[in-house]
């Protein structure tokens, strides 16, 4: 096997970490989406890597059991989860490398079951991961998570959605609803549209009202984060992140006083919402001959 710290960063060959703590740092940096396993594994050679990465992967979970870890387990399992994502091509089996991935959470959580990193990986894989899904469970895991994180709550959303399970919020709170990354805002728009489905299919115009004022209240701050992120060197300058964070909170802050009937219809194309959609806000309010651009409020 070579050296774990050689198969991360490079060719030069140098011990390996002998404490959990720089072991867990180095599988960090490795298992990112920055890594150097993620950005290989489009690359020319990526048949070596996958080699590296299945090699590092055992060598973490020989680590785990050395140090009874629930950390190590976690990272190794999320590990093999990433592994089928990333080296496991269209016709490849994702089971096998996806249920090694299962077993070691369900390790970690062996150790320690309130362990909240263990129940996210593992759900996310239950849930994300076709092959082995199994909504259900994924249920009980992530909901008897305390502090449910912005990915979290979007697993939940989804999970509950494939299962039928939709409901609507009537007291949705804009300010604990993660803009940035888009992945939140996106699954809120997709269990809008499976509501509006249903409510179409019985011809019930008044409950779709509510849904779609949603709708638009989601679409002014979609396009308007989305924005920031293209225009607006996100994640790159601190002090212009700063910024902008306050801009974006300032519309969070005032988002009620949005509507279709008041500003206009948002254009569909790159934006939040289809065309699709903006024929459901003319069924129920009407034409308007009014456009509003979110990005304009910043």
């Amino acid at each position: 096997m070579i050296k774990f710290v050689s198969s991360l960063f490079g060719s030069k060959e140098c011990e390996r970490p002998t404490n959990e703590s720089d072991i867990r740092k180095y599988a960090e940096n490795a298992l990112s989406g920055l890594g150097v396993y993620a950005t290989n594994s489009l690359s020319d050679d990526w048949p070596k890597w996958e080699k590296k990465m299945e090699e590092d992967l055992g060598y973490l979970e020989v680590q785990a059991q050395k140090f009874s870890s629930p950390h190590l387990y976690t990272q190794a399992g999320n590990g093999w989860g990433l592994f089928a994502i990333w080296y496991r091509r269209k016709k490849d089996d994702k089971t096998i490398p996806l249920r090694r991935g299962i077993s070691l959470l369900e390790r970690a959580l062996g150790i320690d079951p309130d362990f909240e990193k263990a129940k996210i990986a593992l759900g996310s894989i239950l849930v994300e991961r076709q092959q082995v899904r199994d909504l259900n469970r994924a249920l009980l895991l992530l909901n008897s998570i305390q502090n449910k994180s912005g990915q979290t709550q979007e697993l939940i959303s989804k999970a509950k959605r494939w299962l039928g399970d939709i409901d609507f919020d009537q007291s949705f709170d804009y300010t604990n609803l993660q803009l940035l990354p888009l992945n939140a805002l996106r699954e809120e728009l997709k269990k809008c549209r499976a509501l509006i489905r249903n409510l179409i299919k019985d011809k019930n115009l008044d409950k779709m009202r509510p849904v779609l004022e949603h709708m638009y209240r989601l679409a002014v701050l979609h396009d308007a984060a989305t924005y920031v992120v293209l225009h607006g060197d996100y994640f790159i300058d601190k002090n212009k992140d700063r910024a902008w964070d306050k801009k974006l909170q300032k519309i969070v802050n005032s988002i009620n006083k949005f509507s279709y009937s008041s500003n206009g219809a948002i254009p569909s194309g790159e934006g939040y919402l289809s065309k699709n959609d903006n024929k459901n806000f003319q069924l129920v309010f009407g034409e308007t001959s009014k456009v509003f651009l979110p990005a304009k409020l910043l």
